[in-house]
């Protein structure tokens, strides 16, 4: 499987903050070990320079300068794979597929169907296995990777 997963508890050193992240490596591991490796950091600073801005601005700004580093990152590993077995560049820039940018969950299951099906399961390592069968069983063409993430809730009252 190309996919990558990265999970932190207390991120960014505040309590009770998580982050919770799977990177599709849709053409390759390479992008999205890169992503497991480096996304948080690139959140974090994000989070630091700029505390107040809406989170979806956030989350933009962050892939975007994920999307540069992780290009000059590949141009780089490309770069010695290449002069390694005596050829050569004349690009260094790796060009990102913007076609992949868009959120998906699987081509079978929709996100609220998703998350409608694992409320119903108590454990999050069996809701997350029942979900990957109930994908495959409606004959996911995709590679799926499933992280069931359980937030304390308090009771509301009556």
């Amino acid at each position: 499987m190309e996919d990558a997963h990265d999970f932190q508890h207390d991120f960014d050193n505040v309590p009770g903050q998580g982050y919770f992240a799977i990177f599709d490596g849709h053409a390759g591991k390479f992008a999205a070990e890169w992503c497991r490796d480096n996304m948080s950091e690139i959140l974090s600073e994000e989070l630091k320079t700029s505390p107040d801005m809406d989170v979806r601005e956030v989350m933009k700004n962050v892939f975007l300068k994920a999307d540069d580093q992780l290009e000059t990152e590949s141009a780089k590993a490309g770069s010695k794979r290449i002069t390694e077995k005596g050829g050569f560049l004349l690009n260094n820039r790796v060009n990102g597929d913007f076609s992949m940018k868009e959120f998906v969950l699987w081509d079978v299951v929709s996100d609220q169907d998703a998350v409608d099906f694992v409320s119903k399961i108590a454990e999050p390592q069996q809701a997350a296995s029942s979900l990957l069968k109930h994908a495959l069983e409606k004959f996911s063409t995709d590679n799926t990777s499933i992280m069931i993430v359980r937030f304390n809730q308090t009771p509301k009252e009556p």
